[in-house]
């Protein structure tokens, strides 16, 4: 923070490389404002920061890399790619809009507006059972939130049984989709393109 004013100028990210029985070692990732080239870091500065991020190019790329501090994650393959057929570019900037909404709107209602969902997510996520484990609830919704915007046909079939309350077959069905794509760091579209 200034010592004049209280307001923070920047940030640092630090990580460490885990490994079993070694002690940790701090390594600074990156500075927001040098990662992200800011003069300042305030709300003006940060609106072009999200509209580049929609690009999908170089910043989006770089958010992807520290999003984890490095590990492989799904949101680096929604970086925009001149290779990219049309439809696999639509998909990815579908992705990449409903991941930047997601981390500047404030409700369902707002989310599913900004993005112009197909279905309305905000009832199917409030029936599924509380009886279900939290892993089970990250599961569901990471499917849900998936299936809303992807034209697979396992996304027509997540939302099917999902508006029937069949929880336990769709955990059972595509659980071990989301499971492994978070292992390998891929998207639900890229595991499903196998």
């Amino acid at each position: 923070p200034s010592h004049e004013n209280g307001e923070v100028v920047d940030f640092d990210t630090f990580y460490a490389q885990m490994s079993n029985g070694s002690s940790l070692h701090y390594e600074l990732g990156y500075s927001f404002r040098s990662l992200y080239a800011l003069n300042k870091l305030s709300m003006e500065s940060l609106i072009p920061l999200a509209r580049e991020l929609l690009q999908g190019t170089k910043q989006w790329t770089s958010y992807a890399k520290w999003y984890t501090a490095t590990y492989p994650n799904d949101l680096n393959s929604f970086a925009a790619n001149a290779s990219d057929s049309p439809s696999v570019a639509k998909q990815k900037a579908l992705r990449r809009q409903q991941y930047v909404c997601g981390v500047t709107i404030q409700s369902m209602e707002s989310f599913e507006d900004d993005l112009g969902a197909k279905a309305p997510l905000a009832p199917l996520v409030k029936a599924v059972p509380k009886t279900l484990d939290v892993k089970e609830h990250m599961v569901i919704a990471r499917l849900l939130r998936w299936a809303e915007l992807s034209e697979r046909p396992e996304a027509f079939d997540i939302l099917r049984l999902a508006e029937q309350h069949h929880w336990m077959e769709l955990l059972q069905k595509y659980g071990p989709a989301v499971e492994r794509s978070w292992e390998e760091g891929i998207s639900l579209d890229d595991f499903f393109q196998r």
